[in-house]
Formats: C-alpha cells, structure tokens, sequence
C-alpha cells in the first residue's frame, strides 16, 4: 500500500510526522523545517508522550530520540511496534559520539527505517522522513 493512500484512507490529507526529543529547542526546530514541507508535526518531549500521542491519532513517521526521560526511545520504538509493527520510525541521537553510534546500531535492530545522528543537518531529516513516506522500493 502507498503512504498517498494510506494517509488518505486514514482520514487526513497531510502526512503526520511525530517528534519525540526531550530537548525543546530541538523539537521547535524539527517542526519548523517539517512544516515547511507541508507535514502536520506532533511534538512530544519523552517516550511516553510519544506513545500517548501515537494511540491518539493516525502518525505516518515517527522521529524518536533515544535518550529520553520517563520513556527512552528504545521502550517507546520497542511500544510503538506493537501498537504498529508497521509504522515508519527514524532514530536520531546524540549522545557521546561512540554511545551515540551504538545506540543508534541497536535501534537497527529493533526494525528503524533509518537512523540520524546529533547534529544533523535539514536536509538529512526531510530526505529520511521523505524516504518514509514514499515506502519500500519495489
């Protein structure tokens, strides 16, 4: 099934992009680039937000920081997944640098369609959050 006909059949018109960083600055920034493209953004500032907001409302692609209070990202990927073994996540972390990689790794595992270390720039979140949205290539 295409993301076009996907979202359409989920009642809404443009895609949903969930943010989940605990650092607000950061989630500003990310919903200001994303909207620019046209996306609707639901921010949450912890895993648990995130999860919350998930089950509230159709979500096309989720962005999800690892290290995060009350939830990590990891309990939440690990949540989302059995809410929806199908969503699109992308992981992002900063961390220290080898931590970061490592944590980034393992979010791999758990089935992310893609990974983004701290700091990134624009264009890498659009293109990943666009390679989401189009699906696997056939």
């Amino acid at each position: 099934m295409s993301c076009t006909r996907r979202i359409l059949e989920g009642g809404h018109s443009m895609p949903r992009i969930l943010v989940a960083d605990d650092t607000p600055e950061l989630r500003t920034v990310m919903r200001k680039m994303l909207e620019t493209k046209g996306y609707t953004v639901i921010e949450a500032a912890n895993g648990q937000e995130a999860v919350d907001a998930f089950q509230k409302q159709p979500i096309d692609v989720v962005v999800m920081d690892i290290i995060m209070p009350e939830k990590d990202g990891f309990d939440a990927i690990l949540e989302l997944r059995r809410i929806n073994p199908r969503v699109s996540i992308i992981a992002i972390s900063g961390g220290a640098l080898i931590a970061g990689s490592k944590y980034l790794a393992i979010t791999q595992m758990l089935g992310v369609q893609d990974v983004l270390s701290k700091p990134f720039r624009p264009e890498d979140l659009l293109n990943a959050v666009g390679k989401c949205l189009k699906g696997p290539e056939k």
